[in-house]
């Protein structure tokens, strides 16, 4: 018996250290791996934070351009209403020059000699005669 129990005793000093061995190189294998996974986890959670910045920043963007395409539609609104306003103003006053226009058309058919024979002088006469010829240029151009 005490044979075979040296004889254990050295297959299992000779299995021990070659079972360490196997179990030390598969450990260190392990933490290999473990590190790896971890560095490949650090560089995740690194991405992850910068997307979730980089959402954060568009987001912000993202409100910040549609509050100005709000405003920006906002003061064209307002700008329309003001040219529609605008518009029908400019056509009450041409409505209202042309009316001038055919009036004092119709009213003042005063010929050139009739200006200058009812002038007291010639001077008169002469300005009158101008501020006609000028009316009527101003007439002839609208």
């Amino acid at each position: 018996m005490r044979k075979l129990l040296v004889l254990i005793l050295i297959l299992f000093s000779i299995a021990i250290p070659v079972v360490f061995k196997a179990s030390a190189d598969e450990l260190g294998k392990v933490t290999e791996d473990l590190e790896s996974q971890g560095n490949k986890l650090a560089e995740l959670e690194k991405k992850k934070d910068q997307l979730a910045e980089d959402i954060a920043s568009a987001s912000v963007s993202y409100y910040q351009i549609s509050q100005e395409l709000t405003d920006a539609e906002s003061d064209l609104s307002k700008i329309e209403k003001d040219l529609s306003k605008k518009e029908k103003e400019l056509k009450q006053w041409e409505s209202d020059r042309n009316f001038l226009i055919r009036d004092l058309y119709k009213l003042s058919r005063i010929s050139p000699i009739e200006i200058f024979f009812s002038s007291d002088n010639l001077g008169d006469a002469t300005k009158q005669l101008q501020y006609y010829d000028e009316n009527l240029e101003i007439l002839e151009d609208q």
